[in-house]
């Protein structure tokens, strides 16, 4: 994730936004000669060739030493998942802005810390939830806004792929990465928060490797379904899709078609043409723009990573009892 985010910083600066990668660190020497494998589910535009300039971009094996570094002012965190929250701290006590990737933390108690700490030094601190930023989705969200085709009446959104074959095992120690209700169906949680607000309670089953859940969500007279998982083969292609139905039209996302997104109303069917950019360069160019000054609140703000926090343990719990259960307020 390291490198995707390193990715949209610099397609950022290419397109004239005010920011330069200045430093990178990691524990890896390796990594700190700007060249690394490629990983992950989706095509996020880093490259497999040379990285970043080392000559230009001064690396550090210790976190600290970047972090006392006046060039630097905003830090991504792409670490795993148990250092977030620390990293996360360190860097704002060090005065800078922080984009902390998902999920921010396992724990309603870890993330309380972490809000506490952005309020404290008064730093943003915004969760890297790149699918508010992602083309199709973020159309979404401005669709059910401004209720173009009506209310939204019943939501499906699916999210699989193989099991991560990089990182290390961090993934497959679910006592760490969580599994895939917490590394890869967050998205998909987040979203359903980012819509319609907090589940009053959920119905999960499945395992914590691949899960399906009902969403009771009070504005929505129809089902909230997302189904998410690390499948065993590792030849399965990711799918990333949603079916939204609003009163006047039906939304299909998918994303391994050439046309993702496609609105089916009663006189026709049409594609909707998208950004060429992705949900990485959407939530880095917003975060650039929060520290610049160019925007005033973040689009995806810690608090509502504390309520997705909430509903993905009240999922869990679902899960270990067999039988729906409240999302804690």
């Amino acid at each position: 994730m390291g490198r995707t985010h390193l990715a949209a910083y610099q397609r950022a600066e290419a397109d004239g936004l005010p920011c330069r990668v200045v430093a990178v660190s990691d524990r890896d020497p390796a990594r700190l000669t700007g060249k690394a494998d490629p990983s992950g589910n989706i095509n996020s535009g880093a490259r497999d060739e040379q990285l970043f300039d080392p000559s230009q971009v001064a690396t550090f094996p210790d976190v600290d030493e970047l972090l006392s570094s006046d060039a630097v002012q905003l830090v991504s965190v792409c670490t795993h998942t148990e250092t977030h929250v620390d990293l996360a701290m360190r860097a704002m006590r060090a005065g800078k802005h922080v984009l902390v990737e998902k999920p921010v933390a396992l724990t309603i108690e870890a993330v309380e810390t972490l809000i506490r700490e952005a309020d404290r030094t008064g730093r943003i601190c915004m969760p890297a939830m790149c699918m508010r930023f992602w083309p199709g989705w973020s159309w979404l969200k401005e669709q059910s806004a401004s209720a173009a085709y009506g209310r939204i009446v019943s939501a499906r959104f699916e999210r699989l792929g193989a099991a991560p074959s990089w990182g290390g095992g961090f993934y497959s120690d679910f006592d760490r990465s969580g599994g895939a209700l917490f590394d890869l169906h967050v998205h998909d949680v987040d979203f359903v928060y980012h819509l319609f607000g907090q589940a009053s309670a959920v119905n999960t089953v499945g395992t914590l490797a691949h899960l399906t859940t009902t969403f009771a969500c009070d504005s929505v007279p129809g089902q909230v379904v997302a189904e998410g998982g690390w499948l065993t083969s590792p030849s399965f292609p990711f799918r990333m899709r949603y079916v939204v139905e609003f009163e006047r039209a039906v939304a299909d996302f998918d994303i391994a078609r050439d046309s993702p997104l496609m609105v089916h109303t009663e006189h026709e069917s049409r594609e909707v043409e998208l950004s060429g950019l992705n949900g990485y360069d959407g939530e880095i160019r917003h975060a650039i723009d929060l520290v610049t000054g160019r925007a005033d609140r973040p689009q995806a703000p810690l608090a509502d990573a504390l309520c997705v926090t909430r509903m993905i343990l009240a999922e869990r719990a679902s899960l270990e009892a067999g039988h729906p259960v409240p999302v804690d307020a």
